[in-house]
């Protein structure tokens, strides 16, 4: 596994609201599929007092009402002035063409940084050009900060992971192919009971001939099991 993250640099200043418990986010898309497996933010100099436990949570902008994703954490556990990776409960493949919020819930204290130039882009993230969005309690943002504030947080990608994927063939022939940073199984019919399997980008190359498996990896670990007519292949 390995973690890719926006880095925000100079955490910037402490900040207070004493109005209400805040959910404090950045809008992103992402180049190319990738699971996120939880949400980085800054640690202010203050610890909040509540709420108890909080949530990082992780949204599709076009879906305000049930994140794709929750994960508890305490505000007394915290260091301050540190940066904090909160898993979520279950990593949530985010994917091109979409927008999300990266969020985390707060009350009275939180870190920024006034102003930030965007969009931005890190690796597979893109930050928008409007950033640091917000919520007047737990909830997708709604609001956009002024002056292209930053509240410093975004989403943590699992860029090697790969994902499971199953096939089966009537006669004995079948061709798998993955690419791109989460190598997909995919599957079409072969002639004469050849089996082949490939994979590009992150994933592990391999070639076959009838009869036979021949699989090199140079970039993760390809996992084969050919019962059958069952293929199950794993990248990680």
């Amino acid at each position: 596994m390995a973690d890719q993250f926006f880095d925000w640099g100079a955490p910037g200043g402490q900040f207070l609201d004493t109005t209400t418990e805040l959910s404090l986010g950045s809008r992103f898309s992402v180049s190319s599929l990738a699971p996120c497996r939880g949400i980085r933010f800054r640690i202010p100099g203050t610890l909040p007092s509540a709420p108890s436990p909080a949530f990082v949570s992780l949204w599709n902008v076009l879906d305000p009402v049930t994140p794709l994703g929750v994960g508890a954490f305490e505000w007394a556990a915290q260091t301050p002035n540190t940066w904090q990776i909160i898993a979520l409960d279950d990593p949530v493949d985010v994917e091109p063409g979409e927008a999300y919020f990266a969020v985390y819930q707060t009350f009275e204290h939180w870190a920024g940084t006034v102003p930030y130039t965007f969009p931005e882009t890190q690796g597979l993230i893109t930050m928008s050009s409007q950033n640091g969005w917000l919520k007047l309690g737990f909830g997708c943002p709604d609001l956009v900060s002024g002056a292209n504030a930053s509240f410093l947080v975004g989403p943590v990608l699992d860029v090697a992971s790969g994902t499971e994927g199953s096939a089966s063939a009537s006669l004995g022939g079948l061709v798998a192919a993955a690419s791109g940073a989460r190598a997909r199984a995919g599957t079409a019919a072969a002639a004469l009971g050849g089996l082949t399997a490939a994979a590009t980008g992150d994933g592990a190359p391999g070639v076959a001939i009838p009869g036979r498996l021949r699989v090199s990896s140079s970039d993760g670990d390809l996992r084969i099991a050919y019962t059958g007519q069952q293929l199950r292949a794993t990248v990680e």
